[in-house]
């Protein structure tokens, strides 16, 4: 029962990123770098519903309304007939979408940072597996430098608060006088 409860929290999770995503229009022009319609696989009408949010977003560099994906997704369904006798399963899954309670938006909005970090670290975990399996050093190479970038997935680059987790600082002397607080005990020391 333990597997069942997580199971439910991921879903619930992805849907929260995903209704934001299609309902307020500022989440993807801020964190278009991190939702990836592969992140939701292997559920097909949620990767679906995802890539024509993301397309939107390429298409017209603003978020979109859920409407909008709606309609991508109507055009989507009348091009495969494969999918259209999924169609009663995606107008499940938008209403899900329309009607998901977002009171807790910017809890789900620092959760959708981590959902793309682990979803990202298992892909590229998967190919470091492939590349070690069959023997291959620069796939290997090349694999633990995606893991990496992986890893810092949605972070801030710019922190600066990683240049000191090395600890260097400690033993490093400062360089003094570097910017001056005009208060001369202070820059003295």
């Amino acid at each position: 029962s333990g597997n069942y409860g997580a199971t439910q929290v991921t879903v619930a999770i992805q849907r929260k990123i995903l209704s934001l995503a299609c309902r307020r229009p500022d989440f993807l022009p801020r964190y278009n770098d991190i939702i990836k319609p592969i992140y939701f696989s292997p559920h097909t009408i949620r990767v679906d519903i995802c890539r024509a949010a993301c397309e939107y977003y390429e298409l017209y560099k603003k978020g979109p309304t859920l409407d909008a994906v709606y309609q991508m997704i109507v055009t989507l369904l009348t091009a495969s007939p494969e999918k259209q006798k999924l169609k009663g399963e995606y107008d499940s899954e938008f209403n899900y979408l329309a009607n998901a309670d977002l009171m807790d938006e910017e809890y789900v909005m620092g959760l959708a940072r981590i959902f793309a970090r682990t979803q990202e670290v298992f892909i590229q975990g998967n190919k470091l597996k492939d590349a070690m399996m069959k023997g291959n050093m620069a796939g290997m190479e090349a694999q633990l430098k995606l893991m990496t970038d992986a890893l810092r997935l949605g972070s801030d680059k710019s922190d600066v608060g990683e240049i000191f987790d090395t600890g260097n600082w400690i033993t490093n002397e400062p360089r003094k006088c570097l910017l001056p607080t005009m208060i001369k005990g202070l820059d003295d020391s």
